[in-house]
C-alpha cells in the first residue's frame, strides 16, 4: 500500500511504467472510505445529544413525545424555558423525593404527557398549576423544596426522551396516601413503581 499516494499520481505512474496499480487503487478507495466513516462517526458523536442536560426544545408528535434523534418526525416543538425546567424539577422532586429513580423519571413523563395532549393545558406552568392536580402545588411543598441531583438528573433523561411509563399515562397516586381513590377507581393501572401507582 502507497498511502502517500493520490488516486491521479497512481494512475500517472501506471502510464508512464505500464505497470497495473489496480489492487492500490482498490486498497486507497477502502481507506478512504474506512476515513470517511470515521469522520462521519465522530461528526455524528458531536452533534448527539447527551441525555443527562436539558435539551432547549422538546419534540412531539400527536401521541408522543419525541427523543432529540427523532426531532423530524415532530409534528411540533416546544421551547423550554429555564423557569419552567426548573419547575419541572420542583414538581417531580415534590411529588417523588422518596421514591426510586425510574419513578422520578415516570413523574416527569405524566407531567410531559399532561402537556402534550390536547386534554390539559399548553404549558408546563400551567399544566402543574393545573386546578387540584397536584398536592405539593396546593399544600404548598411545591414551593419548599430544592431539586437533589438525582431529581434533575432523571428530569433531564425523561426530557430527552427516556420514558419509564406509556405516552398515555397520565396520572399516579400513592394508594397508601391518597385520600380520594377515584383515579385508582375510574382509570386503567398501567404501572407499579416504588409507592406511586400508574394510569392510562
Amino acid at each position: 500500500m502507497l498511502p502517500h499516494l493520490t488516486t491521479l499520481e497512481i494512475k500517472r505512474s501506471i502510464k508512464e511504467n505500464g505497470v497495473s496499480h489496480a489492487p492500490l487503487l482498490k486498497e486507497l478507495a477502502a481507506e478512504r472510505a474506512w476515513l470517511r466513516a470515521q469522520a462521519a462517526a465522530v461528526q455524528s458523536k458531536k452533534q448527539a445529544p447527551d441525555p443527562l442536560h436539558p435539551p432547549d426544545q422538546l419534540f412531539f408528535t400527536r401521541t408522543k413525545l419525541l427523543s432529540q434523534e427523532d426531532k423530524e418526525q415532530a409534528t411540533w416543538s416546544y421551547a423550554l424555558s429555564g423557569e419552567e425546567l426548573l419547575l419541572l424539577q420542583k414538581i417531580v422532586m415534590a411529588e417523588a423525593e422518596g421514591e426510586p429513580y425510574e419513578g422520578k423519571v415516570a413523574v416527569t413523563n405524566v407531567v410531559l404527557n399532561r402537556l402534550r395532549s390536547a386534554n390539559y393545558p399548553d404549558t408546563i406552568k400551567e399544566v402543574i398549576y393545573q386546578k387540584s392536580q397536584f398536592s405539593p402545588v396546593q399544600n404548598g411543598r411545591l414551593n419548599r423544596v430544592k431539586p437533589n441531583k438525582e431529581t434533575i438528573r432523571a428530569v433531564n433523561e425523561a426530557l430527552n426522551g427516556r420514558k419509564e411509563v406509556s405516552d398515555d399515562t397520565y396520572y399516579f397516586l400513592s394508594l397508601k396516601l391518597a385520600t380520594d381513590l377515584t383515579i385508582a377507581r375510574t382509570k386503567d393501572k398501567a404501572k407499579v413503581i416504588g409507592n406511586h401507582t400508574f394510569y392510562k
